[in-house]
C-alpha cells in the first residue's frame, strides 16, 4: 500500500487558521443571536452595530492568525537542520501550547463582545439601563458563552488535528474529562443564564437576585459533572477491553484498510478504532458483494442446468439453468426432490450413479436419462455427479444436467445419412476411391473390388499407381516442379471423364473413364475419384465404326452403281427422245395416221420423265459420294428466275396448270452462285409447287434483300399443302409425304432433298412453312458472302430514302 505523504507545519497551520477565525466571530455572532431572540431589537438596527463591530473583530482576527502563521514558518525554519523525531517533537510542543497562549487574549475579548454591542445598542437606541442590571445580566450570559467557545475551540483544535494533521501527529488538547465537562456543566449552564436573562429583561429590577441564583445553579450542576463524568469513566473501560478484542481479531485478515496512528484520549481512541473496524468491515462486504456476483454472473453464464442436491435428492441450490428447463424460478424448486422428475424406467440407474458419487468422492460418474419437461415430453438429458462439501461442512452432491435431446436427434440423422452413403457406394457400379494429397488410398467401395480383384483392406494405404498407373503418370505430368504429387491431382480436379487405362490385380490393362473431385475435411484435403468400365463401350463404338465403315463403302458402291447405270440408261434414253422428235416434227414424210402422233408424243413425254428422274438419281448419287463440285460465277438473279419460271410448266400433254406469278425483280443483287446448281434449286421449288397446286390455285416467286443483309428466295403456292408432322421428313430422299401422291402425282421424291443440298452446299438454309390444306411456302436463304456488297449497300440507302 502506498504510504501516506507526510503533511508541514505549515501546511498543517495554514488549515489549521480557518478554525481560528471560524472561533474568533463565534462570540459575536451567539451575542447577536441571543439579543435579536430576546430584545426588541429590528434587523436593521442590528446590522448598523454589525458594521462597526464585527469589521473591527475581523481585521484583529485575521491580523492574530497570520501573525500565529509566521511564528510557525520562522520556528520550522530554525529546526530545518533537525531530524525527523526532533521537528515533530516541537511541532507537538507548540501545538499543545497554542491553546494556552491563545486564551491569554481570547477570554478578555469573549467578555468584551457582548459588553460592546449591548453598550452600542444602548447607545444608538437611547435606553436607561441600571448598572448592576447591565453587568450582572450580561455577564451572566456572556462569561458562560466565551468559557464554551473557549472549550469549543479546544475540541475543535483536536478534530482539526485528527482529520486534517499528518498521520500519526499528536494532538491531545484537552482529556475526555475536560470534553465532558464542557458538554455536561457548561452547556446546562449557558442555557440557563440565557433563560436567566430573559426573566431579567421581562421582569427588570433583579439583575443581582438572578445572578446569585445562577451561582447556585452552577453549584449544584458541578457535583452531578463530576458523578456522571465518574460513572462515564467506569463505561469506557468495557470500550477499551472490546476494542482490543476486536483488534485481535482483525489482525489477521488481509485487508487494504490500514488504522491512522492519531493518539487521542480515551473515547477518541475507541471511536478511531471503531471507525477503523468499520471501514475494514465495509471493505469486506464490498469484496464479498464483487465476489458474490462474479459468481452469480458465471453460474448465469453456464448453459447447463445445476443444482445442488442432499443425499436424499432433494434440491438445495438451483441455477437459472433449471429454470428455463423446468419453466419455474430456481427458488420455487428449492426442496424438489429430482429423482421425481426422472423418467420411472431410467430412476433405478439414476440413484445407482448417485451413491457412486457418494461412495466415491473422487469418481464423476455421469449417464444420460429420459427428464420429464413442463408440457408432458420426456427429454434426453446427460447428467453428471460430484461428491462436494458446503461451508457448513455438510456433505452434498453437486449436479448438472444438459439437454442433449437435439444432439441425439442430429447424431441419429447422420447416422441415418452415413448409412445411406453407405448403402449406395456399395450398390452403385462404378468404383469410387479416396485418396490423401500424396495420392494414397484412404477408402473404396466394393466396386473398386469388384473391377480390379482387390479385396479392400489390400488397398487401403497403398498407392493409387497400382490400379491407375497412367493416372499417376498424368498427375505427374500436370504437377509444377515444386508441387509434386498433390499439385497435379489438384490440376485434375473438375476435369471431367479422362479416359486412361486401368491395371488389374492379374495384370490386366482394361479401359477406364475417370473423374476427379476435391473434398475438404477441416484443413486436410482429399480426393475422390470414380472409375468407370469402359470395355463394353469401346467394344460397342467399335462395332459402331465398323458398321458405319461398312455402310459408308455400301453406299459408296450404291452410288457409283447408280451413276454407271444411269449413263447406261442415258444412251438409249437419248435415241429414244431423238428419234421422237424426228418423227413429231415429220421429217422424213408425214404419219398417215393420227393415232401414231399420239403414240409418239407418248413416247417423248415418258422418255422425257425418264431422263429427269435418271438426272436426279446421278445428281443425289455425285453428292452423297462427294463429288459434286460448285463452279462459282457473279450473275444476275432475277436472270435466273425468270429462266426458272419460262422453263417449269410441263410440256407435251400435260394438263392445264396454276399460274405462275413473278414479284418485283427490280434492284436484286448480282450473287456469286453455281448457274446450274442455283437453276436446278428454283426449277424444283417451281415444278414441286406446280406440281401440288390445283390448276385454279396460286403460284409466286419473289426474292429480296434479308435483314442479314443476304438473299432470300421465295415460292409460296396455295396448293394442298403438307401436315406439321410431315414437313421436317420432306427434305429426306425419297421421300413424300403420303405414299398415296407417289400415285397421284409423278415422282422419286428426291427434289427437295436434292434442292437442300445443293442450297446447303451455298453456304445457304432451307426453311419450309406449310399449312395442310392452305398451300406451302418454301425460302432460300443465300448468306451475304454471296452477295455483291456494292449492292447491297444502295439497297439498303434506296430503303432509307
Amino acid at each position: 500500500m502506498a504510504s501516506e505523504p507526510q503533511m508541514t507545519d505549515s501546511e498543517f497551520l495554514c488549515r489549521f487558521r480557518s478554525g481560528l477565525m471560524a472561533a474568533w466571530i463565534m462570540p459575536l455572532a451567539i451575542t447577536f443571536l441571543v439579543i435579536g431572540f430576546l430584545g426588541d431589537f429590528s434587523v436593521g438596527q442590528l446590522m448598523q452595530t454589525l458594521q462597526h463591530v464585527v469589521s473591527v473583530y475581523a481585521v484583529i482576527g485575521i491580523a492574530l492568525s497570520y501573525a500565529a502563521h509566521d511564528r510557525f514558518m520562522r520556528r520550522t525554519v530554525e529546526l530545518a537542520g533537525a531530524s525527523d523525531e526532533q521537528a515533530r517533537e516541537e511541532a507537538e510542543r507548540r501545538v499543545a501550547r497554542f491553546p494556552y497562549i491563545f486564551a491569554g487574549f481570547y477570554l478578555p475579548y469573549a467578555a468584551a463582545a457582548p459588553l460592546v454591542v449591548n453598550f452600542s445598542l444602548s447607545q444608538q437606541l437611547d435606553r436607561n439601563i441600571s448598572l448592576s442590571d447591565y453587568l450582572f445580566a450580561i455577564m451572566g450570559v456572556a462569561a458562560p458563552a466565551s468559557i464554551m467557545m473557549l472549550i469549543a475551540l479546544y475540541i475543535f483544535a483536536d478534530l482539526v488535528g485528527q482529520f486534517f494533521g499528518p498521520r500519526g501527529f499528536k494532538t491531545h488538547f484537552l482529556s475526555l474529562r475536560v470534553k465532558v465537562f464542557a458538554l455536561g456543566v457548561v452547556l446546562p449552564m449557558t442555557v440557563s443564564s440565557v433563560l436567566i436573562l430573559h426573566v431579567e429583561q421581562a421582569h427588570g429590577g433583579a439583575g443581582v437576585d438572578i445572578f446569585l441564583v445562577w451561582l447556585a445553579l452552577v453549584a449544584a450542576t458541578l457535583p452531578v459533572a463530576y458523578i456522571a463524568l465518574k460513572n462515564f469513566k467506569k463505561g469506557i473501560d468495557p470500550l477499551e477491553d472490546l476494542r482490543a478484542q476486536a483488534l485481535t481479531v482483525f489482525d489477521d485478515l488481509d485487508t487494504i484498510i490500514e488504522p491512522v496512528p492519531i493518539s487521542l484520549d480515551e473515547f477518541g481512541d475507541v471511536t478511531r478504532d471503531w471507525v477503523s473496524l468499520t471501514r475494514r468491515m465495509t471493505g469486506y462486504w464490498r469484496e464479498l458483494h464483487r465476489t458474490t456476483e462474479h459468481y452469480q454472473t458465471l453460474i448465469n453464464a453456464i448453459e447447463e442446468a445445476i443444482a445442488i442436491v442432499d443425499f436424499d435428492m432433494k434440491a438445495v441450490f438451483l441455477g437459472p439453468g433449471f429454470g428455463e428447463w423446468f419453466d419455474e424460478h430456481p427458488s420455487e424448486l428449492i426442496g424438489f426432490k429430482i429423482s421425481d422428475l426422472v423418467h420411472q424406467d431410467d430412476v433405478e440407474r439414476f440413484l445407482e450413479l448417485a451413491a457412486e458419487a457418494i461412495d466415491a468422492p473422487d469418481h464423476r460418474p455421469e449417464g444420460q436419462f429420459r427428464l420429464r419437461h413442463p408440457d408432458g415430453t420426456y427429454h434426453r438429458a446427460l447428467c453428471s455427479w460430484r461428491h462436494i462439501h458446503l461451508i457448513s461442512g455438510e456433505p452434498s452432491l453437486f449436479l448438472s444436467l444438459r439437454d442433449v435431446s437435439q444432439q441425439l436427434t442430429t447424431q441419429e440423422r447422420l447416422r441415418a445419412g452415413e448409412i445411406r452413403l453407405r448403402t449406395m457406394m456399395q450398390s452403385v457400379a462404378d468404383g469410387i476411391l479416396s485418396t490423401d494429397e500424396s495420392g494414397v488410398i484412404q477408402s473404396v467401395n466394393p466396386a473398386v473390388s469388384r473391377l480390379f480383384g482387390y479385396e479392400g483392406e489390400e488397398l487401403i494405404g497403398s498407392s493409387v499407381g497400382i490400379l491407375l498407373p497412367s493416372y499417376l503418370t498424368l498427375a505427374l505430368q500436370h504437377a509444377s516442379p515444386a508441387g509434386g504429387v498433390a499439385d497435379g491431382l489438384g490440376r485434375l480436379v473438375g476435369q471431367g471423364g479422362q479416359e486412361m487405362r486401368g491395371q488389374r490385380k492379374n495384370g490386366e490393362a482394361f479401359p477406364i473413364e475417370l473423374s476427379v473431385t476435391e473434398m475438404r475435411i477441416g484443413d486436410e484435403h482429399y480426393y475422390v475419384s470414380v472409375v468407370r468400365d469402359i470395355t463394353e463401350q469401346k467394344a460397342s463404338e467399335a462395332d459402331l465404326r465398323a458398321a458405319l465403315h461398312n455402310a459408308e463403302s455400301a453406299n459408296r458402291t450404291k452410288s457409283l452403281f447408280l451413276a454407271n447405270m444411269s449413263h447406261e440408261l442415258r444412251t438409249p434414253l437419248n435415241a429414244v427422245i431423238g428419234f421422237s422428235e424426228v418423227m413429231q416434227q415429220e421429217m422424213f414424210g408425214p404419219l398417215d395416221n393420227e393415232r401414231y402422233m399420239d403414240y409418239v408424243g407418248s413416247i417423248h413425254d415418258s422418255s422425257r420423265h425418264l431422263l429427269s428422274v435418271i438426272n436426279d438419281i446421278l445428281d443425289i448419287s455425285r453428292i452423297e459420294s462427294g463429288e459434286m463440285e460448285l463452279d462459282d460465277e457473279w450473275l444476275e438473279l432475277d436472270e435466273v428466275l425468270d429462266w426458272a419460271k419460262d422453263r417449269a410448266a410441263p410440256t407435251g400433254t400435260a394438263a392445264r396448270h396454276a399460274p405462275v406469278y413473278l414479284g418485283d425483280l427490280d434492284g436484286l443483287p448480282e450473287i456469286s452462285v453455281d448457274r446450274r446448281a442455283l437453276r436446278q434449286v428454283v426449277l424444283n421449288l417451281l415444278s414441286n409447287a406446280i406440281k401440288f397446286t390445283p390448276a385454279d390455285g396460286r403460284i409466286d416467286l419473289s426474292a429480296h434483300v434479308n435483314e442479314a443483309a443476304g438473299v432470300s428466295i421465295v415460292v409460296r403456292d396455295t396448293g394442298i399443302g403438307i401436315p406439321a408432322d410431315q414437313v421436317d421428313k420432306m427434305t429426306q430422299p425419297f421421300t413424300q409425304s403420303d405414299n398415296s401422291l407417289a400415285r397421284r402425282f409423278e415422282g422419286t421424291g428426291l427434289g427437295l432433298a436434292i434442292t437442300k443440298s445443293l442450297v446447303e452446299a451455298h453456304q445457304g438454309h432451307l426453311d419450309i412453312e406449310s399449312t395442310e390444306g392452305e398451300g406451302t411456302t418454301i425460302t432460300v436463304r443465300l448468306p451475304a458472302a454471296r452477295v455483291s456488297s456494292e449492292a447491297v449497300s444502295s439497297h439498303f440507302e434506296a430503303g432509307r430514302a
